[in-house]
């Protein structure tokens, strides 16, 4: 996510780092560089003619054959080549470009559920919902289901389990090496900020999370990518790749409903002081 959103996982211990890599040689991919652009169209035809070596059932092979029919002829190559002009989507269904779960994202006021998932294959649940004054977020922490909510220049820990919270003093704040100064400013979250799907550097067909789905791509001038992963209107997830690793988030539902529960302290949970807090938790993260 961006960087205000890190100072709310910092301080809640919540998320870190993961990634997920999109499968290689899928569906056009012939040269498995992760794209879908025309030297592909030319190998596959290249293989239809006799000219190319690839063994069915090989990588290649399997890129070329878009059609399934297991055969690889000129009108995968034709497909291929469409494909990589944005003219088709080889067998995965396109985004409607204004009603998709993407765009319910881009809005900046949602609820959304999922996972984190590391390299080791790992699953960290994640619960986040944002409006345009709030961001709430909840996952475990060492097995143990723990949220944060900022609510305008307030941040508050909350306990499921036990129905309680708290209000980050300024003290606490202190302690962990922030100020309210540090919280973030919801509207600089950088949602609203994102790209419409049609502004895709690259688009390719791939795969994301055992999903067959289409990429989109965005380069940032330092260097940095964010890609989103889409089966039609459904978004598989995204993830944000910079120089210091790769943050994937697997969106399992989102919609633009934020429940009154994930904007504001739930009404049936009670406020204690922080040194309560701690000792409802006495012993289960030691």
């Amino acid at each position: 996510m961006k960087k205000q959103i890190s100072v709310l996982l910092l301080a809640c211990i919540l998320l870190g780092c993961f990634a997920l890599n999109a499968a290689a040689y899928a569906k056009g991919d012939v040269s498995g560089d992760g794209e879908i652009t025309a030297e592909d169209a030319r190998l596959c035809l290249r293989k239809a003619v006799g000219l190319e070596t690839y063994e069915a059932g090989s990588d290649e092979y399997n890129a070329c054959d878009v059609t399934g029919d297991n055969e690889v002829t000129a009108e995968d190559a034709r497909l291929i080549l469409r494909a990589a002009v944005g003219l088709e989507s080889l067998g995965v269904p396109a985004p409607d470009p204004e009603h998709n779960e993407y765009e319910i994202l881009r809005s900046g006021s949602f609820y959304a559920t999922g996972r984190l998932k590391d390299s080791d294959g790992t699953n960290q649940p994640l619960e986040i919902a944002v409006t345009p004054d709030s961001v709430y977020m909840k996952t475990d922490m060492e097995g143990v289901e723990m949220a944060m909510l900022q609510r305008g220049k307030k941040m508050y820990m909350l306990y499921p389990a036990k129905k309680i919270y708290m209000e980050m003093s300024s003290v606490l704040l202190d302690m962990m090496g922030m100020t309210t100064e540090d919280l973030l400013d919801v509207s600089e979250l950088g949602f609203t900020d994102m790209a419409p799907l049609s502004e895709a550097d690259a688009v390719a067909n791939g795969e994301f999370n055992g999903q067959q789905c289409i990429i989109y791509t965005f380069n940032s001038d330092n260097g940095s990518r964010e890609v989103i992963y889409m089966n039609g209107n459904r978004l598989l997830g995204f993830e944000e790749i910079s120089a210091g690793g790769t943050s994937t988030t697997i969106i399992d539902s989102i919609t633009a409903d934020v429940p009154a529960d994930k904007s504001a302290p739930p009404k049936d949970y009670k406020r204690v002081l922080m040194l309560t807090f701690m000792r409802e938790m006495e012993g289960i993260l030691s």
